[in-house]
């Protein structure tokens, strides 16, 4: 009811209680209801897999964000989480089995490299990474 921002004395009254006392108790019920509402979230998620597919909802948002933007390093960065991401996704799917490393090499530090660089690397030119 106090959540419900139902009066203090109408709710006083029903439960036959004064309103100091539920004004006394209202931040508790505010911290427990904030409490409640985590573990409703983290419920409603009905598994690790959701949660991943979440997870990967929210890196696509912030790449295409970041691409919309011109942003390309943040792009980049958000390239190297969705890949995490998916990668998680397949060991939580089941789609991926880690018992067997892929070596591909080591890639360059996109961090480093100039924005004409990373210019031609996102039009799909790898030249400047002297691959």
């Amino acid at each position: 009811a106090i959540v419900a921002g139902e009066s203090l004395r109408g709710i006083a009254a029903r439960f036959s209680t004064s309103a100091q006392t539920l004004l006394r108790h209202k931040p508790h019920v505010s911290a427990a209801l904030a409490t409640a509402q985590e573990a409703a979230q983290m419920a409603a998620a009905d598994s690790l897999l959701d949660q991943v597919r979440s997870l990967q909802t929210r890196a696509l948002n912030i790449l295409d964000k970041a691409e919309q933007a011109n942003d390309l390093r943040v792009a980049l960065g958000a390239i190297r989480e969705v890949r995490g991401v998916l990668e998680l996704l397949g060991k939580v799917s089941g789609e991926l089995v880690d018992n067997h490393k892929l070596s591909i090499g080591t890639l360059p530090d996109l961090s480093k490299l100039s924005e004409a660089e990373l210019e031609q690397v996102a039009a799909g030119n790898f030249a400047c990474l002297g691959l």
